[in-house]
């Protein structure tokens, strides 16, 4: 698979979600097509915002495609429960 993703709408908002481009097919515009397929989906079905949490590889693509920063997000790894609870 070259590329990939998914989208899913609440309300008026598209939550976009695993959206990929595999090495081998990158600069070859598959994410942008990725995104304006997702988008038009969405769109379809009422959303009018869109929210994604971004790679900064991947931030790169969407402030191209017209998304803003909203904010930092961390993404943490740990045990499945931790030791203090």
């Amino acid at each position: 698979m070259a590329a990939r993703g998914t989208i899913a709408v609440v309300g008026a908002d598209a939550i976009a979600d695993r959206i990929e481009t595999d090495a081998a097919h990158r600069r070859r515009g598959l994410g942008r097509a990725a995104m304006s397929a997702l988008a038009e989906a969405a769109v379809s079905q009422g959303a009018r915002t869109g929210l994604l949490i971004a790679s900064q590889e991947g931030q790169l693509l969407y402030s191209c495609l017209g998304w803003h920063h909203e904010a930092d997000v961390l993404i943490a790894r740990g045990p499945a429960v931790p030791a203090n609870w």
